[in-house]
């Protein structure tokens, strides 16, 4: 039984854009959570304060993940905030509330700021926040719906790093929900664009991810090193991690696992550095299934079981599916049949969840199109009706005025006829008067 590996590249655009809508590092596992830590009572801040603090705490999300946070915490003991700083510290704490997880509280803020009087770019950035919250949340439909209102804000928003960043979502929903030529399109727009140094990073590690899910990607291709070069150099571990595991998966597929394994191994240290669960996972699981085709059975059993272990929720299924199967070739090559048969019902069983999934993602952009179809139908039947109407009244409009010409018309008949009668019965006249007078008497 053989995985199909061109689509087990989904989950990476989920980590750049979990980057993306929260751009948070830290060294350590506490940077997931806010502590809830006691502050010296500070001096209440002015509004020109607050609006400093708001936009250093902003600024500060990648540089500085403790200062912002530390800034959230100040920020949200102000009584005395303005109605649009409130707004716009609601989205950075919601930024923060997404990355450890909380969604549900994240949604509830994020949309309280779409349906408040904030600015468009502060709804624009709540917007596609709610774009990440749907796909940990598997609500695909909802999802859709969130991006056709990114995609139609994006003209809209003069703002160019939000812009880009609003390209980028675009790109990696699509990528989530496998609609890599749609992810194309947006890849084309956003490389039209002034690209920050992060983003140009992105844009290649986004370009190369779909390249790979359409399998137009090969291993060899120079795109790659300069990809991960160009990551390095604005030290974006995350996407370089991304790259450099992609690159391993590539030549898993040319069967040449010495060299997926001479790409990965320097890399582990960096990878465990970057304190995402899911990359780690992905690192070892690849790492395993390189030692699996060189047939060293005791260190791939070792890099599954990490693998597992790190995604024991099994927060990415597909992951879960891989790492399984494995582990079930490998116990069945070690003749332990009843572990292999416990690993392979719980393949079976994870299998299932994400067909499920694939399913899912598949109903609901066919559902989505069908509702754009239809209203697009709508309108055009609107559109239909409008110009009926209009035809209805500009053709009684045209009546109208043709029976106003028509009566003018006779109007100006009945005058003409009436002039003409009165100059034939003068004319009449005149000539009887004639006939009867008598030139020699002079009498009529």
């Amino acid at each position: 039984m053989k995985r199909d590996s061109t689509i087990t590249f989904n989950y990476f655009s989920f980590i750049v854009l979990f980057f993306i809508v929260c751009n948070l590092t830290s060294n350590s596992s506490q940077a997931f959570e806010i502590k809830n830590k006691t502050y010296n009572k500070k001096q209440a801040l002015t509004n020109e304060d607050i609006s400093t603090k708001l936009t250093l705490a902003d600024k500060h999300r990648i540089s500085d993940p403790t200062l912002f946070k530390e800034l959230l915490f100040e920020l949200r003991e102000q009584a005395n905030i303005t109605t649009e700083q409130q707004y716009y510290l609601d989205l950075l704490y919601s930024y923060h509330l997404t990355f450890i997880g909380k969604y549900k509280i994240a949604e509830s803020k994020l949309n309280n700021i779409i349906y408040s009087n904030a600015n468009n770019l502060i709804k624009f950035r709540a917007n596609y926040a709610l774009i990440y919250i749907s796909m940990p949340k598997r609500d695909w439909l909802g999802g859709l719906k969130y991006l056709t209102k990114n995609i139609s804000l994006l003209p809209t928003i003069d703002n160019n790093e939000h812009y880009q960043n609003g390209l980028v979502t675009t790109i990696i929903f699509y990528n989530k929900i496998r609609q890599y030529k749609l992810a194309l399109s947006y890849i084309n727009k956003l490389k039209n664009q002034p690209l920050t140094k992060i983003n140009s990073c992105l844009l290649k590690q986004l370009s190369l991810e779909t390249k790979f899910n359409l399998n137009k990607l090969i291993s060899d291709d120079g795109l790659i090193d300069d990809a991960i070069e160009t990551c390095e150099q604005v030290k974006f571990d995350i996407a370089t991690n991304i790259i450099i595991i992609l690159k391993a998966k590539l030549y898993l597929n040319d069967k040449t696992p010495d060299k997926a394994l001479s790409t990965l191994l320097p890399f582990i240290v960096n990878t465990n550095n970057t304190h995402y669960p899911m990359l780690i996972a992905e690192m070892n699981n690849v790492i395993a299934k390189a030692y699996w085709q060189i047939n060293d059975i005791d260190n791939a059993q070792v890099y599954a079981t990490k693998a597992l272990t790190i995604n024991k929720g099994m927060t990415n299924i597909l992951q879960g599916v891989e790492t399984y199967f494995l582990l079930y070739q490998i116990a069945k090559k070690q003749q332990d049949l009843s572990l292999a048969l416990r690993y392979f019902e719980q393949y079976s069983e994870i299998e299932k969840r994400h067909l499920e999934g694939e399913k899912a993602k598949h109903l609901a952009f066919q559902l989505a199109e069908h509702n754009s179809f239809a209203q697009e139908s709508q309108i055009k039947l609107l559109n239909e009706q409008n110009n009926a109407l209009a035809a209805e009244q500009a053709l009684a409009k045209t009546q109208a005025a043709n029976r106003k010409l028509v009566i003018l018309l006779l109007g100006v008949v009945i005058l003409a006829f009436t002039f003409i009668g009165i100059r034939f019965s003068r004319s009449h006249k005149r000539v009887k008067e004639l006939a009867e007078y008598d030139p020699l008497t002079g009498i009529y």
